[in-house]
């Protein structure tokens, strides 16, 4: 555990780097002075080898000769022949003469070179120092000397100086040790303050703060981390009040509120879709959520949602305490790579809106119903009294007034009766396979007469071979004749009404194409609503409900298909049905 602190670790390091230094400082010093030592010696034996030499010439070869110079060099002297055998030696009579000298380089020397060199002796005894020389008469090579000395002096000179560079060594690491420790703390001491406020502020404390010491990097990281700090605190304050904010807004939610993992385990649920469920969001969170609020349908729209990664929106009843309708909106959560990584799914309580639909319905219905009787007989009593007024007066004028003023109210009531139906399901569809083209032919033979007064060009062009169309043919027929109705209705004397079908891509097309007044661009996308009459005096005065094309769309879309509309004010307009011939 020591050495794992920066402190022992930084202290070491100093310690060995300094070790480093001074061994190889010492080992340098050490080799240098044996060096110089050795080199001093040999330079002072080479020197005596040539003075012998000079005194051979004039003395005769021997042992007086050996033992005169090994006094004046403190070496032992050996002198050789030309044969390499030893005639003198310094040391005589210890060490014998008349025998051939083993060493290295004799015969160099008796060559005529002169050879010198250390001779490296086993660890406890001394080394020696070797100096050869040639000795000559003239120019011959008359024989050689011999120097042998210990290098011991050298030696113990050398050891004192290796005993004095260790015990300067040893107090050098003492030192470098200590000043190590100091620096070391110098650098530890800060990083610990950091490493100890780190540790309170990922404990909440938010506010603690360091004291940056002079210039250093140490300084700066101590700077960042209060700014670090700082800002931290004001992140958490602000997501902390977002939460809050998040939590206020959620618990005062009406609608339930429910998210999910990627697994279909909660995450959260609000209060509102506890009190839904029943159950409290701790016992459902981390737990898959179809189990554990045992809602199967919510349960299968969730994992439909998390597999095909798109949003769906249904109804159902959900209620655990009380069953109620519930209009459920579920969104797939993505992560910032894209993948689903959840859903959210917003519950809201649509059981009175459905039950004011069911009564507005209701009592559509009914108003319907009991004005159907009193029109019949207001037309009634309208035609009588057409039928015996003079045609002339005004009374009979007031009295056609009334008929034609009782028929529209008649339509109106029969398209509230009809959306009525639509809206509560109750218009049901007969789909029989019928000839589109014989429906088309019967439409127009029923408003030809019509079109002939008006003025108006009426025809077709149906493609011969239709196939037949799966449908409900009393329907399709209301579909065409209301259409037809309103391009009569819109088109001047003079023009032109056509109805063409042809079959394309496995659905039947169906186009009403007049040259009428036109429909304004603006108008277009909502010539579909209730009672939306583009030209309300005109459509007023043609006794026109706003309900027609509502009803056109509903039944077209009840057969599975679709209606398009385009058009140009002035030049006419064009409605073109699609109905899949394959429908059932």
């Amino acid at each position: 555990m020591m050495f794992k602190s920066i402190k022992w670790r930084l202290a070491l390091t100093y310690l060995i780097l300094i070790l480093i230094s001074l061994t190889a400082m010492g080992t340098f010093l050490l080799r240098a002075m044996d060096h110089y030592y050795v080199r001093e010696i040999e330079e002072n034996l080479m020197a005596h080898a040539r003075v012998l030499s000079h005194y051979a010439e004039l003395t005769f070869l021997g042992n007086d000769l050996a033992r005169q110079f090994g006094q004046d060099v403190e070496a032992r002297v050996q002198i050789l022949d030309d044969g390499g055998r030893v005639v003198g030696d310094s040391l005589w009579p210890e060490a014998p003469i008349g025998e051939p000298l083993e060493h290295p380089g004799v015969e160099e020397v008796l060559a005529g070179e002169v050879q010198s060199g250390l001779k490296q002796s086993p660890p406890g005894e001394e080394r020696m120092l070797h100096v050869a020389a040639p000795l000559r008469s003239g120019q011959d090579i008359i024989g050689a000397v011999y120097l042998s000395t210990s290098l011991a002096r050298v030696d113990q000179t050398l050891t004192v100086a290796r005993n004095l560079l260790l015990f300067g060594t040893g107090i050098a690491l003492a030192i470098s040790l200590l000043v190590g420790f100091y620096l070391a703390r110098t650098v530890t001491g800060p990083i610990r303050e950091i490493a100890q406020a780190a540790t309170e502020v990922a404990g909440g404390k938010y506010e603690k703060r360091l004291t940056p010491r002079g210039q250093d990097e140490l300084a700066q990281l101590a700077a960042t981390f209060n700014y670090l700090t700082e800002r931290l605190k004001a992140t958490i304050d602000e997501i902390s009040g977002e939460r809050k904010k998040l939590a206020t807004v959620m618990a005062s939610m009406g609608d339930g509120l429910v998210a999910v993992d990627k697994e279909a385990r909660g995450l959260l649920l609000n209060p509102a879709a506890e009190e839904i469920f029943g159950v409290k969001g701790e016992n459902v969170i981390g737990f898959p959520l179809p189990e554990a609020i045992d809602q199967p349908g919510l349960g299968e729209l969730l994992i439909e949602v998390l597999e095909q990664g798109e949003p769906l929106v249904d109804e159902m009843e959900l209620s655990a305490t009380s069953p109620a309708i519930y209009r459920v909106q579920v969104s797939p959560v993505r992560a910032p790579e894209g993948d689903i990584a959840g859903a959210v799914a917003v519950l809201r309580d649509i059981s009175d809106l459905r039950r004011l639909e069911q009564m507005r319905l209701q009592f559509l219905s009914n108003v319907s119903h009991e004005l159907r009787t009193p029109l019949t007989s207001i037309k009634g009593f309208a035609v009588t009294l057409a039928d015996d007024l003079p045609p002339e007066g005004p009374t009979r004028h007031y009295a056609e007034v009334i008929e034609q003023e009782t028929d529209r109210l008649a339509r109106l009531v029969d398209d509230l009766l009809n959306l009525s139906r639509m809206d509560a399901l109750q218009l049901t569809m007969e789909p029989v396979s019928t000839d589109p083209a014989r429906l088309i032919k019967e439409c127009l033979n029923q408003l030809s007469p019509r079109a002939r007064r008006a003025g108006i060009t009426l025809g077709g062009n149906v493609s011969p071979g239709l196939p037949r169309l799966l449908c409900d043919p009393d329907r399709i027929k209301q579909v065409l004749i209301n259409l037809l109705d309103n391009a009569l209705k819109f088109t001047p004397p003079g023009g032109s009404i056509r109805v063409d079908a042809w079959a394309a891509s496995e659905h039947l097309h169906i186009s009403i194409l007049d040259t009428g007044i036109g429909i304004p661009a603006p108008d277009l996308p909502k010539i579909f609503d209730r009672f939306y009459r583009v030209n309300v005096a005109h459509s007023r005065t043609l006794g026109g409900t706003g309900l027609g094309l509502s009803i056109v769309k509903t039944l077209v879309e009840g057969h599975r298909g679709t209606i398009d509309v385009q058009s140009r004010p002035g030049e006419g307009t064009e409605f073109v049905i699609r109905l899949p011939l394959g429908h059932r």
